[in-house]
């Protein structure tokens, strides 16, 4: 019995990489998966095929589990259906909680995917949803071509998609009832939850702006730095 049994599980981009992970461990835990990949390229071209989909439910059943395949467009209302959900799990990136140079319209679509999974989250409370995001780490063919697929042996295992998906078929889970509108870091090398925006110091406004200059040096010398890419107090 594994901790999803008996739940219906739909992940989304499970054909390859870190979706594979995630449909693979859901069905081990017992959950039976709705493999949902539209195949084709990195970059959305090609002709969608289920090809992918159906690799991976062929390797779910041969495990003993079950799942089936499916090719829809859930960005659009005829492939995402009107079922509600109990659970959902997005996936945001640290690029987005804590910024990475280089990359301000990735890093800006995850923040918002991030600012999404809290809001909805307090939205869909009252229905028993929760709604959670995992911001992975990990080798995939989407990061093999940045230097990663060069990496030494040890370095690629902990970066394997598989350190993922433990925590994803966690917030599956009934047990995770109680977790709602958090983002976890998840990788080989650390699993972590993010923490958000909270007002730092304040002082008392004025009407002038040639006033304003010592006041931001002060609540600036009391606040926090941002974060680097690690999570830890970015270098002043």
């Amino acid at each position: 019995m594994g901790i999803c049994e008996g739940r219906i599980c739909v992940v989304t981009g499970a054909g390859r990489g870190i979706g594979r992970e995630y449909a693979l461990l859901l069905a081990r835990e017992g959950a039976s998966v709705v493999v949902n990949d539209l195949g084709g390229e990195m970059d959305g071209s090609g002709v969608p095929t289920e090809g992918p989909a159906h690799d991976v439910v062929r390797e779910i059943r041969t495990l003993g589990g079950d799942a089936v395949a499916n090719g829809d467009d859930v960005a659009s209302d005829e492939g995402s259906g009107d079922r509600p959900v109990a659970r959902a799990v997005n996936t945001t990136s640290v690029s987005g909680i804590y910024g990475n140079p280089g990359q301000t319209n990735y890093g800006a679509a995850k923040a918002g995917i991030a600012a999404f999974t809290f809001i909805a989250s307090l939205e869909l409370a009252r229905y028993g949803v929760t709604v959670n995001a995992v911001a992975p780490a990990a080798l995939t063919r989407m990061t093999e071509g940045l230097g990663m697929g060069a990496a030494p042996d040890e370095a690629r295992e902990a970066m394997s998609p598989r350190w993922i998906a433990p925590i994803v078929g966690w917030l599956a889970s009934e047990e995770s009832s109680a977790v709602t509108g958090r983002v976890f870091e998840a990788s080989g090398r650390v699993l972590g939850v993010a923490e958000g925006w909270h007002r730092g110091p304040t002082v008392e406004p004025v009407d002038d702006p040639a006033l304003v200059g010592p006041l931001v040096e002060d609540l600036l010398a009391r606040a926090r730095p941002p974060a680097d890419m690690n999570g830890a107090d970015r270098p002043a």
